[in-house]
């Protein structure tokens, strides 16, 4: 119990800073949930989401894309309505996501300067800018393909078990969530595998 009041105590000014940074991300992105254009891949998903569930299990496997943004969209449209607008903030969960890695995880292996700096490139990114108004699996996938990247180079070079699992559960969700996710998440194993044995490293 100590040592739980001892973190939150020494971690207590980046989670405020990571509460601000988050919500000022999103209030950057929020007009856009209210553009009244929408491409056509996201009307695709829109409509999706708008059926039953029993309609969208039928759906799915005709799909392009893993279940997961779709099972998370239809969950998010169930709790405040199936509106574009709400589809359209539920990709909050990437601003808050892309945050925490920064000041968190990537705050850990870089340090807090380099954390602040990415929170910072991050809420302003063009990618964000490009995407966040999309109701489309590509936004969600690019957050966990980035949380797959930074916990692969935790694990690597830091061999705790956390890293690990975080890693593993970061692959899962990207792999989940879009068929590019695969592809990249592919390529990290791959990468990390090579310099594993590059080291002569059995157990990694």
């Amino acid at each position: 119990m100590n040592r739980q009041k001892s973190f939150l105590k020494s971690e207590k000014f980046f989670f405020i800073l990571f509460i601000i940074m988050a919500a000022v991300g999103i209030f950057i992105y929020l007009p856009s949930c209210y553009d009244k254009i929408i491409t056509y891949d996201s009307s695709y998903q829109y409509g999706l989401t708008r059926q039953s569930w029993s309609e969208i299990w039928r759906l799915l496997p005709e799909d392009y894309s893993p279940p997961l943004y779709t099972v998370i969209l239809k969950i998010s449209c169930m709790i405040f309505g199936h509106t574009l607008k709400v589809m359209r903030f539920t990709n909050s969960i990437v601003i808050f996501g892309l945050v925490f890695l920064a000041l968190f995880p990537i705050r850990r292996g870089f340090g807090a300067k380099t954390g602040i700096v990415a929170a910072v490139c991050f809420i302003c990114s063009t990618v964000n800018m490009q995407l966040f108004s999309e109701i489309r699996p590509t936004y969600l996938a690019y957050f966990f393909v980035t949380g797959t990247a930074v916990y692969a180079y935790l694990a690597f070079f830091g061999g705790k078990r956390k890293d690990y699992i975080c890693h593993a559960v970061f692959s899962l969700l990207a792999m989940y969530t879009h068929n590019i996710g695969m592809i990249i998440i592919l390529g990290i194993y791959v990468t990390v595998l090579l310099f594993s044995l590059i080291q002569k490293d059995k157990k990694k």
